[in-house]
């Protein structure tokens, strides 16, 4: 059989055949995949989709306007934030530490978003970080650096069982260094003993808190 001409599209017969079908992953397993692993691609395409099921446009400022709506709608501050694109890479893009701790929050410890992120010394991103650490498998969260920025966000599970929630952002004018990189591993350590160590609400903007 030869198969030629130009490429086109068209509706498929009533009576056709099918020959096989794949079923794709669950939203859930798809964003959790995407969170362990740091999938920018995957990111991005969940923004033009979200663009395409509010906007009825899978484009990703369809996207981001849906999105931005939704936070509003929902009571978070997006005072200082700015968002141009879904993977983050847009060196104009902003965060702020409260609105991503509020979303980690609004999540809960044992909610999707949670359940999807990195552990320390074991899967994704992390798998490479907190090497000997004592957090070693009792942190779960999303890194994010570029060349003069570097984030973590995500929970700690204490030695006495509370999971706190946490955010650190690092917006540095210099490149990022090793160092950069162990400054919110050092602070998730030093959680690991609440409530015997500061208050979490006293590092504010560096937020961290008792999930509820």
């Amino acid at each position: 059989m030869t198969v030629g001409g130009p490429p086109g599209s068209g509706v498929a017969p009533p009576d056709g055949v099918v020959i096989v079908s794949i079923d794709s992953m669950s939203l859930r397993d798809i964003v959790a995949e995407m969170l362990t692993n740091s999938d920018n691609n995957t990111a991005e395409s969940l923004v033009k989709e979200i663009g395409v099921v509010k906007r009825k446009e899978g484009s990703t400022a369809a996207g981001v306007s849906a999105i931005t709506d939704s936070l509003k709608s929902r009571g978070f501050d997006l005072s200082g934030v700015v968002i141009h694109d879904g993977s983050g890479l847009d060196p104009t893009d902003r965060a702020t530490c409260r609105l991503l701790d509020r979303i980690l929050q609004s999540d809960g410890a044992d909610g999707p978003i949670a359940k999807g992120l990195p552990v320390a010394d074991q899967t994704g991103t992390l798998k490479d970080r907190y090497y000997r650490s004592p957090a070693a498998g009792k942190v779960r969260a999303k890194t994010g650096t570029l060349k003069n920025v570097t984030a973590l966000s995500g929970w700690v599970h204490t030695d006495k069982g509370v999971d706190l929630s946490f955010s650190v952002v690092l917006d540095l004018d210099r490149d990022v260094g090793g160092g950069d990189l162990r400054f919110p591993e050092r602070i998730t350590e030093a959680m690991l003993s609440y409530p015997e160590t500061i208050d979490p609400g006293a590092v504010s903007p560096l937020m961290a808190v008792p999930a509820k």
